[in-house]
């Protein structure tokens, strides 16, 4: 007699058998969705429990079909009211500790990040695949050329000069 892996009920069977009947072998792989969430967290020194799960190209950890903070904080606080966003006070987007989430609107979070400094538009020279200086935008804007004239002589697109010409682009110059 062997007990079965699932229910602990006692059978006969070949010795490969580990589960009483197919019912038993097919839900002994079925894992609350809880119980899977904690497989994939891996707890830092700074409290922060990163996802090592499935990672979106924005940088935060997906679980479900949405994001795994979201059902971090739902799974702990509740249902998330419609229009509210999950924020975190550590700034980690892989952080899924429901004690570093807390509920906000979008104008909350882009308060939250120009507190916290980490709002940076970078313009002109500062922006890091920038081909013209501050005093080419200026003489572009001075040119009195055909536009397609002036982009073949700065190696730059019609659409760049034009861009630059009616100020949508370099404005600050």
């Amino acid at each position: 007699m062997k007990d079965c892996q699932h229910c602990g009920k006692s059978f006969k069977g070949r010795r490969e058998r580990r589960f009483c009947s197919l019912w038993c072998a097919r839900h002994s792989r079925i894992i609350e969705p809880a119980q899977k969430f904690l497989s994939y967290i891996e707890s830092q020194g700074d409290g922060c429990w990163n996802w090592t799960g499935h990672i979106h190209h924005s940088g935060y950890g997906m679980y479900r079909s949405d994001g795994a903070h979201r059902f971090s904080y739902e799974k702990d606080k509740g249902q998330i009211p419609d229009g509210l966003w999950v924020l975190h006070t550590c700034d980690n987007r892989k952080c899924v500790n429901p004690a570093h989430l807390f509920l906000g609107t979008v104008q909350d979070n882009v308060d939250d990040m120009h507190a916290k400094g980490r709002a940076r538009k970078a313009t002109g020279e500062a922006c890091g695949n920038v081909r013209l200086t501050a005093a080419q935008v200026i003489a572009i804007r001075e040119d009195n050329r055909i536009h397609a004239e002036i982009a073949k002589d700065y190696a730059v697109a019609l659409s760049t000069v034009s861009a630059i010409k009616t100020k949508r682009n370099w404005a600050h110059v």
